[in-house]
């Protein structure tokens, strides 16, 4: 998986890759969180044709720090035959990273 840029890659960036380094990612990522404590809301859903737009929240909080955010998410995905082909992710990452413990701690 390549991000860019790549002094981001914990938080941002783009990537591209087989299904299995984006599974890789979320598993890395997921269990900062406090287990159970998460949520997520999808509040609208655009469609046309194969490319779709959902638009909602994230709500989680960091196990080592204690502290809860919750920040807008937006997907755009694209969707030929009933398969995920793309999907691009857009949230707060100032937010996710102002969450996560400072260097050192």
């Amino acid at each position: 998986m390549e991000f860019r840029p790549p002094q981001l890659a914990q938080l941002a960036g783009s990537a591209a890759g087989v299904v299995q380094e984006f599974t890789q990612y979320f598993r890395a990522l997921w269990p900062v969180f406090v287990e159970g404590a998460s949520e997520s809301e999808i509040g609208h859903i655009l469609v046309d044709g194969d490319e779709a737009a959902l638009f909602g929240r994230f709500t989680h909080t960091v196990k080592s720090t204690d502290r809860r955010f919750t920040i807008p998410v937006a997907f755009h995905l694209t969707v030929p035959g009933g398969r995920i082909e793309r999907l691009h992710l857009f949230e707060d990452t100032l937010t996710v990273a102002q969450a996560m413990p400072t260097t050192g701690t």
